[in-house]
């Protein structure tokens, strides 16, 4: 490993100090869609909300004319098991139609403080509930987040087999990292957008109750299930599909915009993707966030890939695009996934990469120029797809497919961004990559 290589995982490693003591609340699993308690409440998932102050949940309930609600209290009022009701917050949920014999509820729990544990359960509001569950709250000024990407839940025609690596992923990557403050995933949850036992295994893992999760709308995901199942902040009417629309949340100095690149103008074979809907979202989410210092970027189709799908002629045409307007809102990372295999660009600008960049004494590249573009590789083996050999693919400072479930994991402060990329087999770093703002 290089010297780089070295220092960064050094550094990323610092946080797994205290990871077997912070882990063990976190190691408990739900029942495949099965109820929490006395409250008939499945497929719980904690969402990021429209900032470090704010988290957004959703779950299934069977069908109901009554909206659930949210009761969360900070961690340290508890008494044994005991949730502390009388220092708790009630918020209600809103009710809508689900899949048929289920009701979708979704609430919103804002004014958390950084640096906090909290507690949470959830009801019918009149005495059933589920958990309680906890998670952690993050700091703004500083943070870390994972990156994932194509879990694609039954993709390889064994759902449960897929559940198990999704899982196993997400239990090496806290275990690691514990101070996680939320998880990006870059769309494909599931392999069959309108089944629900995939979403079911998707939801299993303990974890998506403990830590908020940002997920973008993959092709896999493209129906109104995926509505009903996710909670997301900022939601605009750009990108709109049956799935949901753009969003996006901040962090601190760091903006972070999700893209439903699924949306398309057209029928059949005729139909071009919608960038132009893309570019108003970005315009107008940074005239609100103009004191953004970090701008990252997240969709599903990769436009930098180096395997199945990097040649297709829509994603050629999204680049053609949607990378001008990238450019010319000075955006720092992009995160994608779809094409199930890792690929790290060099800095992008005007479609050429920048590969002779200046470093610093630790071989962190100082205000680069351009765009760096992430691909994930699949998070949980469902599915993977060859390197494309022979292809003009001059963008990739770092490719591989290792043919092992991987994750990346991300440190932000308001003067660096370091990433490293993990295999889940062996732990190891396969790649890493750091820039300094000056």
């Amino acid at each position: 490993m290089s010297r780089k290589g070295k220092y960064l995982l050094a550094t990323l490693l610092i946080a797994a100090v205290f990871s077997l003591a912070v882990f063990a609340f976190m190691e408990k699993k739900a029942v495949n869609r099965a109820a929490e308690s006395g409250y008939e409440a499945t497929d719980i998932a904690l969402g990021v909300g429209r900032d470090e102050t704010e988290v957004n949940l959703s779950w299934y309930t069977p069908e109901t004319s009554v909206p659930g609600v949210i009761q969360i209290a900070e961690k340290s009022f508890m008494k044994g098991s005991e949730f502390p009701v009388d220092h708790a917050k009630t918020v209600k949920a809103l009710l809508s139609s689900a899949s048929p014999g289920f009701s979708s509820h979704k609430g919103t729990v804002t004014g958390l403080d950084s640096s906090a544990e909290y507690v949470y359960r959830l009801g019918d509001g009149k005495g059933k509930w589920t958990g309680p569950f906890t998670f952690q709250t993050g700091r703004g000024d500083a943070f870390t987040f994972l990156f994932v990407s194509d879990p694609q839940i039954g993709a390889s025609g064994d759902s449960a087999s897929d559940a198990a690596g999704w899982e196993d992923t997400l239990k090496k990557a806290y275990r690691s990292f514990p101070d996680t403050s939320f998880v990006i995933c870059a769309g494909d949850q599931v392999d069959d957008p309108y089944n629900e036992e995939q979403y079911a295994d998707y939801f299993s893992p303990g974890l998506l109750k403990q830590i908020p999760f940002a997920t973008a709308v993959g092709n896999h995901d493209a129906s109104e299930l995926y509505r009903y199942h996710f909670h997301v902040p900022n939601e605009s009417s750009f990108g709109r599909t049956s799935a949901g629309g753009d969003y996006w949340f901040a962090y601190g100095d760091a903006l972070f915009m999700v893209l439903n690149t699924n949306k398309k103008d057209g029928e059949g074979k005729a139909a071009v993707r919608n960038v132009g809907e893309h570019i108003a979202f970005m315009k107008e989410t940074l005239e609100k966030n103009q004191n953004a210092k970090w701008k990252f970027v997240v969709f599903h189709h990769s436009i930098y890939s180096a395997a199945n799908h990097s040649q297709d002629r829509d994603i050629i045409r999204l680049r053609k695009d949607l990378v001008p307007a990238l450019d010319a809102l000075g955006i720092d990372v992009v995160f994608m996934g779809h094409d199930h295999s890792y690929v790290r660009t060099f800095p992008m600008k005007g479609n050429q990469p920048l590969p002779v960049q200046r470093t610093d004494g630790r071989g962190r590249v100082v205000d680069p120029p351009g765009t760096v573009y992430f691909t994930a590789n699949s998070a949980s083996g469902s599915k993977y797809y060859d390197l494309v050999r022979g292809e003009n693919e001059d963008y990739a400072a770092a490719k591989s497919q290792l043919y092992t479930p991987a994750f990346s994991v991300a440190r932000v402060t308001p003067e660096t961004f370091e990433i490293g990329t993990f295999r889940t087999d062996t732990m190891e770093v396969i790649d890493s990559y750091a820039i300094v703002k000056k």
